[in-house]
């Protein structure tokens, strides 16, 4: 039990050594790294959030440094933007997101604008003659007036 709480509870791990050997787990998405990260700088009380600007800018550059080998371009385009706080690299995470998830959706189609194939248009019904039958008649007698009555309507 005491191995299980230090191999996956961190006991006995100092706070600053989780933040600085993090590493984005391949299954994260930057965004889930990001929030991993910023929540283990405020346990090892890592001024990134109200600190200094330097302090700031150390934050989102280790937060670069250990992205995951996938993310190159991301790491390589965040360099060049110079993003210069948490907040900042949040958004453009955030706009980044959302932007593979509409290519995802040019891709392979959203099911959300697809157009409804045409309906075949209903056929006219036909009409129906109602036959009443009426007391004293026999069936015999109302269906040779029925046959009338279709032969009367279907000619005229």
């Amino acid at each position: 039990m005491e191995q299980f709480r230090i191999e996956y509870c961190g006991k006995g791990v100092a706070m600053a050594s989780r933040y600085y050997h993090a590493a984005q787990r391949p299954d994260e998405t930057p965004l889930d790294y990001l929030y991993r990260v910023n929540v283990a700088g405020l346990r090892a009380n890592v001024p990134y959030a109200e600190g200094t600007t330097e302090g700031k800018r150390e934050h989102v550059e280790h937060f670069i440094r250990t992205l995951n080998l996938q993310e190159v371009d991301l790491a390589s385009r965040l360099t060049l933007m110079e993003v210069p706080h948490s907040v900042a690299l949040e958004k453009k995470l955030r706009a980044r997101q959302r932007e593979l998830v509409l290519q995802k959706m040019t891709l392979f189609g959203s099911n959300k604008f697809r157009q409804r194939a045409p309906t075949p248009s209903p056929q006219p019904a036909r009409a129906v003659h109602t036959v009443y039958e009426r007391a004293g008649r026999n069936r015999f007698e109302a269906m040779q007036s029925h046959e009338n009555a279709e032969a009367v309507s279907s000619s005229g």
